[in-house]
């Protein structure tokens, strides 16, 4: 089975991204480089050692006692549910291929394509995603030009469009909100690079979620409608399937700062800072629940304490002996940290396990001191 089209478009933008990077490390693989000054190498690199400061201008998050946790319901992507058999209604899709995704734990997900070349993904979590052949035609026309719409008219056109089309496939789920609706321009350079036209290829609407009132983050918590100059030309529902699982108790978020603070180092998702941080001020801390990516394995949708702000501090100068000498500001960089609002208890089964194995332990204990 090909790979799903959301990946490629992930794959096109992280490998344009790393393509610096992938070239850099390929240069190890040629012949041997000039013999290297050994004499100007220092006997040792210190260690910049930062006395990072923290400050903390967020309000803690006013915060229920318990929430539930959800657990993630797998689907047989071989056989399409309601909301699959609505897109190819809709969408007069008429699949004529079948193509399988495998794993350890069997099919993960389907593709299914029509006469028409477009696809329609299936996954185990319950994700779908519908394509055509193209999803932003470069050689299309001009999106505005081709719909006469105004620049400022078009997000509220968009999002009107997306709305009802996730009316009429049953997709306006109990804590959906609209987002944002982001468009896909194409810059072209012509008569030798004198002239440069931009145009808009595509639209896509973005949908969020809050569950039991909670905002929703996280790949899986998002749904997108497509388009192009004939309408809506994809559709990503990445929301799995789930069913309450049990409560739990929240941790005291003042805590969770407390916790991430007492690491002594700056820690964020994402690796945006190339420098030493010495300053981190945590500008909001809120409660959240994590939902993975919609082609992937996730079993329970859990509560986080997501904490951001933003880092401070600066980039050694060029000499690592002196590194403050010719030292430079690092431009403020914003930060992410997610936290888990709750401290797991072990399955009723496993602490039942837990205490046997301990008993059996404390008797083979006994028995060799006597």
């Amino acid at each position: 089975m090909r790979t799903n089209q959301l990946s490629k478009w992930a794959a096109l933008a992280t490998g344009l991204l790393m393509a610096g990077t992938s070239l850099a490390d390929n240069e190890t693989n040629g012949g041997p480089g000039p013999d290297k000054d050994l004499s100007v190498v220092p006997g040792s690199i210190p260690q910049v050692e930062p006395t990072p400061t923290w400050s903390v201008p967020a309000p803690m998050p006013n915060v229920p006692e318990a929430v539930t946790i959800f657990e993630v319901q797998p689907i047989d992507p071989t056989n399409p549910g309601p909301l699959v058999q609505a897109m190819m209604q809709r969408f007069q899709f008429d699949p004529e291929q079948m193509g399988f995704d495998e794993d350890e734990s069997g099919i993960a997900a389907v593709m299914f394509t029509d006469p028409d070349r477009r696809t329609i993904e299936v996954f185990r979590s319950g994700a779908s995603f519908y394509m055509e052949e193209s999803l932003f035609p470069e050689q299309g026309n001009d999106l505005f030009e081709a719909l006469q719409l105004q620049p400022g008219q078009a997000s509220e056109f968009f999002q009107n469009e997306a709305t009802q089309l996730l009316s009429e496939l049953g997709l306006q789920r109990e804590g959906i909100r609209f987002d944002e609706v982001a468009f896909a321009n194409l810059k072209t350079v012509q008569d030798g690079g004198n002239q440069e036209t931009t145009k808009v290829v595509g639209a896509a609407a973005n949908f969020e979620y809050e569950i039991d009132g909670i905002p929703a983050v996280g790949p899986g918590a998002k749904t997108t409608v497509y388009f192009g100059e004939n309408g809506p030309a994809g559709l990503y529902d990445a929301l799995p399937v789930f069913e309450p699982a049990r409560e739990v108790e929240l941790l005291d978020p003042a805590r969770v700062v407390e916790d991430y603070i007492a690491a002594d180092e700056p820690r964020s998702i994402y690796r945006l800072y190339s420098g030493v941080v010495d300053e981190t001020v945590i500008e909001e801390v809120k409660l959240t629940y994590f939902v993975g990516p919609g082609n992937g394995t996730q079993d329970l949708i859990e509560p986080y304490y997501q904490i951001s702000g933003t880092m401070y501090g600066w980039n050694p100068g060029p000499d690592p002996q002196n590194p403050r000498e010719g030292a430079t500001s690092m431009d403020p960089t914003p930060f992410l940290w997610r936290s888990k609002a709750y401290i797991p208890t072990p399955e009723p089964g496993l602490a039942a396990g837990l205490a046997v194995g301990a008993l059996v332990l404390a008797v083979r204990r006994r028995e060799t001191r006597s």
